[in-house]
């Protein structure tokens, strides 16, 4: 809620309210237990060890900044959540997401 609330474009306030979305879905299919409160992307992770990035996205650009967000996601999700595996998790069906950055880390791309 808090990086909802420091948001400085609409765009940018609903990408916070779809993430809450997705993580109200997931957490019904499978519940998590732990979640970074102080993540700009919703970031939760299992009781089994695995962590999720929930992002509402329609596609990614692979930047500098793309990849430095994804190796802090990681660090934090492993050392703070306890996670022994990540997914990120995409809203979009149909979405083809390159694995450039994400399949080198073993993250796993999942859908709702």
């Amino acid at each position: 809620m808090a990086a909802a609330a420091q948001a400085s474009h609409p765009r940018e306030s609903l990408f916070h309210v779809e993430s809450a979305e997705l993580l109200q879905q997931r957490h019904a299919k499978t519940p998590f237990t732990r979640l970074l409160t102080d993540s700009s992307a919703a970031v939760a992770a299992t009781a089994g060890g695995t962590a999720v990035v929930l992002l509402p996205l329609d596609w990614v650009r692979w930047t500098a900044a793309a990849e430095e967000t994804v190796r802090e996601i990681d660090a934090r999700a492993r050392k703070e959540l306890k996670a022994t595996r990540v997914d990120v998790l995409l809203d979009r069906k149909g979405l083809q997401p390159r694995r450039k950055g994400t399949g080198g880390r073993g993250w796993r791309v999942i859908s709702p």
